[in-house]
């Protein structure tokens, strides 16, 4: 476990509409591995940003369990994202020119994929990329609901 800092401080207010990024920590992650996050969020805090059908299993306890090492403390499961919009890892070095970003809507979002089996066609498209020899970050921007991704221009109808 690492603690995150925001600004060299261990706690940060987020105002209402903005977004807060933490300090860069230093994290070894290799290809296709998970990574888990924890929030802890010390009073209520309102109605909550979330990706609902994330299917990946998100595990909530009360209180600060932070620390909790025991994985009995989280009691409450879901298959939404909540709070956390991305996660950014850089390896140090230039920038790639390589990156595929696919957009899409709810199929590629991932909808009615196999919860926790990373199975999305962008997980796909990472591995098989990777199998060919030729691995290179594959960022799903895919947007649950053809009506939301028809207002960001990724969906085209027939005849249009």
């Amino acid at each position: 476990m690492r603690p995150l800092t925001f600004g060299g401080a261990r706690s940060v207010r987020v105002p209402a509409g903005e977004e807060i990024y933490s300090d860069a920590a230093e994290v070894h992650v290799a290809p296709f591995e998970s990574l888990t996050v924890s929030l802890y969020f010390a009073r209520p805090t309102g109605p909550a940003s979330f990706h609902a059908q994330a299917y990946a299993t998100t595990y909530r306890a009360a209180g600060d369990q932070l620390a909790a090492a025991d994985p009995a403390v989280f009691g409450e499961t879901t298959v939404s994202w909540y709070y956390l919009a991305a996660v950014e890892l850089a390896d140090g070095g230039p920038a790639r020119d390589d990156t595929v970003v696919v957009f899409g809507d709810s199929l590629t979002d991932g909808f009615a994929s196999t919860i926790d089996g990373n199975r999305r066609y962008s997980d796909a498209l990472a591995e098989r990329l990777a199998d060919q020899g030729t691995p290179r970050p594959v960022l799903n921007q895919g947007i649950g609901g053809e009506p939301a991704a028809q207002r960001f221009g990724m969906v085209r109808r027939p005849g249009r």
